[in-house]
């Protein structure tokens, strides 16, 4: 009788709603047959007010055990009790980062930081000096990176990653520092190739020509309520400023705007009645980049798919975006070759379609969205370290 090979227990630490979407873009069902998974939810941890005021679909996933913590002691007992082989932490880099860490070192536990969602830095300097470093020899570059983070975050008791899982050559200064970084490629790009020429490739949603438009949810996402920038204006002065644009834009290129809307709108009452007469899709994302003529966003990080399909963007301000993500607008912009428009002025002049820089194109996609390739999902890399699997 053969017996069952036990596979070894893993954690990971989650601050977001456990939704289906968040599920899925976390890749967790690519590492549950190697790893015993223990879902660590945060939130109540780092926001307690946060499930009072949020409503949700929580989602329960087979055969994974979901925590729901309140606590640093918490999560120190869950590690003493499961002596997991590594925490994955999809978190994010924020102040509790260093006390995940210093548990993780306390009880022996690789920390791995999760990388898989990097985007391209809105700091100019930085990305710089990214660039120079990446032309030095890994040794190097890792360790300058060492040095500055330390001189930077001399008072916050700095902690080097153990490892870095990420699908970005360039990284940041903290991913680079790391004792170790495992090169993947993103989920946008296994979609993309799904789309391209895999089982999805004969799909079709839209026959005619359209323009699409990548939503953000800026307005009623529960993202804010996790510290993201929020819009300082109301719900109707957005979508008004949204809609005549779109209109115009419409009438401009003889096609329709079609909406890919962001996850997070599922959970929002007649969200997609606020775009007016327009056809709204979720979760359709990759498949409606590949048929558009081109995109528009603010700031989404769907604009990969764009990226991976040689789509022009359009980036759309409004005065009354943060300014964190207007730096991050002309952070893609300038890399990327592409317009950005101010659509608060009703009388702005709507630029031609622009044509798509392919050797810019491909250098993003070689730098920040597949650092390597001929894997079969995000984490084959990893799960390969650790479990030495082909």
């Amino acid at each position: 009788m053969q017996t069952e090979i036990k596979k070894p227990n893993i954690v990971i630490t989650l601050n977001s709603p456990l939704t289906e979407n968040i599920y899925s873009r976390i890749g967790i069902e690519n590492l549950k047959s190697f790893f015993e998974i223990t879902l660590v939810d945060c939130l109540n941890y780092f926001d307690p007010e946060f499930n009072n005021n949020s409503i949700y679909e929580f989602y329960k996933p087979n055969d994974i055990e979901v925590i729901t913590i309140k606590s640093l002691e918490e999560l120190k007992n869950i590690l003493q009790n499961k002596h997991p082989l590594f925490l994955l932490d999809c978190i994010g880099r924020s102040i509790y980062t260093n006390k995940i860490q210093s548990e993780c070192n306390r009880n022996n536990i690789t920390y791995i930081y999760d990388g898989l969602t990097y985007t391209l830095s809105k700091n100019k300097k930085i990305n710089i000096l990214l660039k120079i470093l990446f032309k030095l020899p890994d040794c190097f570059s890792k360790t300058i990176s060492l040095l500055i983070c330390k001189i930077r975050h001399y008072k916050d008791d700095f902690i080097r990653p153990d490892i870095v899982i990420t699908s970005s050559k360039m990284g940041t200064l903290w991913e680079k520092s790391a004792k170790k970084r495992i090169f993947t490629s993103s989920k946008s790009y296994f979609d993309f190739l799904d789309y391209k020429q895999g089982a999805q490739s004969k799909k079709e949603l839209v026959k005619n020509e359209y323009i699409l438009f990548l939503d953000d949810c800026l307005i009623d996402s529960f993202d804010y309520q996790l510290k993201h920038p929020k819009l300082e204006t109301t719900k109707n002065n957005y979508f008004n400023h949204l809609k005549k644009f779109f209109d115009k834009i419409e009438k401009k290129f003889n096609m329709p705007v079609i909406i890919a809307a962001h996850p997070n709108g599922l959970y929002v009452d007649n969200y997609d009645k606020q775009f007016g007469r327009r056809k709204v899709f979720f979760n359709e994302t990759c498949l409606l980049t590949r048929d558009c003529e081109f995109t528009l966003t603010h700031y989404s990080l769907s604009c990969h798919y764009s990226i991976l399909f040689k789509k022009a963007i359009l980036f759309l301000d409004l005065d009354f975006l943060p300014n964190k993500v207007k730096r991050q607008q002309k952070a893609y912009s300038n890399y990327l070759g592409m317009d950005i428009i101010n659509i608060t002025n009703e009388n702005s002049f709507i630029p031609k379609q622009k044509s798509v820089n392919r050797k810019r194109y491909l250098k993003f996609t070689e730098d920040y969205i597949c650092a390597k390739d001929e894997i079969n999902n995000p984490y084959q890399p990893l799960i390969k370290y650790f479990l030495n699997q082909e």
